[in-house]
């Protein structure tokens, strides 16, 4: 009876057993699958978001697909603007390139007309010129081998001028200063119309020229600072000065010295400069005026007074005022031209001189009376000089 009971309740410590482990492995397996659930669950929340962010994409993309090809469009339509735009500019351009150059022809034309009896050489000059580099027309000559062997010697010619310039250069350095094409006599032609001279008389001619000559802005770099001096000079004359134009007389031989004014206690030893306004005169030329007023007294030994005068028509440089200064030489600036008797009388031989003629540099100050006008010149009993009567 106790062997059926012990079997029993061992049958049913078995079956609860099992029911508990059964219970167990239910509610494990039951975690299990709200675990898998709760990660399908943010595996699809992943995958809407992944999607949405795509499709985000996807519109940004096409958003900016539509605004490379607005701007794509703009571009073109701004390019073709442009092509058109230059196209205009480039006929305009061509426009006013002919109308320039039909301009130059004209002017050339009436010029070398003008000048073809006042001035051959000019005119040849420029008759060379305007077909070489003027005229259209010379672009399509046939026979390019000729033109070339003429430029080919232009160019040699030119690089032997070039050599000899500056080995003048080494030899002179104060030349620099000086250079210029320049031509010894210009006759009363220059400043009158062919017209004009043909109607009026000598002295017309001749006073007419003068007038022309002074009211000239381009007198050419020696006139101009020639006629400087001679008025510069002029006012020491005037105050009892005895005055030498030695820059006139010695040329590029000077070393610095334009004008040698003395009177019984003083002598100032001037060098003039009339230069453009917008140019600046600076120290080295101080220097020069101070060895070269430093030789004159060691030369001369002279017991007056000897100072150093710059007149200029501009300005010095802030170091050349400084230089001049701690040098003791006097500085005037801003100095214009003036007028002066211009006309070379030379008495002894009845002729005179405007400022335009080969031998008026030649012809020095104390063999010469100076006048303002052609009349006064003549009432001294005075010719104007020409070319083969001219004398130093």
């Amino acid at each position: 009876m106790l062997d059926f009971l012990f079997e029993e309740d061992s049958v049913r410590m078995f079956i609860l057993i099992i029911f508990a482990v059964l219970i167990i492995a239910i509610r494990t397996l039951r975690k299990s699958c709200r675990l898998l659930e709760n990660e399908n669950e943010a595996y699809k929340r992943n995958v809407q978001k992944v999607e949405f962010e795509k499709s985000q994409n996807e519109k940004e993309k096409e958003d900016l697909k539509k605004v490379e090809d607005a701007l794509q469009k703009r571009y073109d339509k701004l390019l073709e603007e442009e092509k058109i735009y230059r196209s205009k500019i480039d006929e305009q351009v061509l426009e006013n390139e002919r109308t320039y150059k039909n301009n130059i022809n004209e002017q050339l034309k009436k010029l070398l007309q003008d000048k073809s009896v006042s001035m051959p050489w000019l005119a040849t000059m420029m008759t060379d010129f305007y077909e070489i580099f003027i005229n259209e027309s010379r672009c399509t000559v046939t026979n390019v081998k000729d033109l070339k062997h003429e430029i080919s010697q232009l160019k040699k010619e030119n690089r032997l001028l070039t050599y000899n310039l500056d080995y003048v250069k080494s030899l002179f350095p104060e030349i620099e200063d000086e250079i210029e094409t320049e031509i010894d006599e210009v006759p009363a032609t220059e400043y009158l119309s062919k017209e004009e001279y043909d109607k009026l008389s000598d002295t017309e001619k001749n006073k007419l020229a003068l007038e022309r000559y002074k009211k000239s802005k381009n007198r050419g770099k020696h006139n101009i600072g020639r006629d400087f001096e001679m008025f510069v000079g002029y006012q020491y004359e005037k105050q009892g000065f005895k005055v030498t134009y030695f820059g006139i007389e010695q040329k590029i031989h000077d070393l610095g010295i334009d004008i040698i004014a003395e009177d019984k206690n003083r002598v100032f030893i001037i060098q003039c400069k009339y230069w453009n306004k917008h140019k600046t005169i600076y120290e080295k030329y101080i220097c020069q005026l101070y060895g070269t007023t430093m030789k004159y007294r060691f030369d001369t030994k002279t017991r007056k007074i000897v100072k150093p005068l710059f007149i200029c028509h501009n300005e010095l440089s802030e170091t050349a005022k400084e230089f001049a200064k701690t040098l003791g030489i006097l500085v005037s600036e801003n100095v214009e031209l003036g007028e002066y008797p211009i006309i070379k009388c030379n008495i002894a031989e009845k002729i005179y001189h405007l400022p335009f003629d080969q031998q008026y540099d030649n012809l020095k100050r104390e063999h010469c009376a100076l006048v303002n006008t052609i009349e006064e010149a003549e009432n001294l009993g005075c010719r104007r000089a020409y070319k083969w009567y001219g004398k130093k």
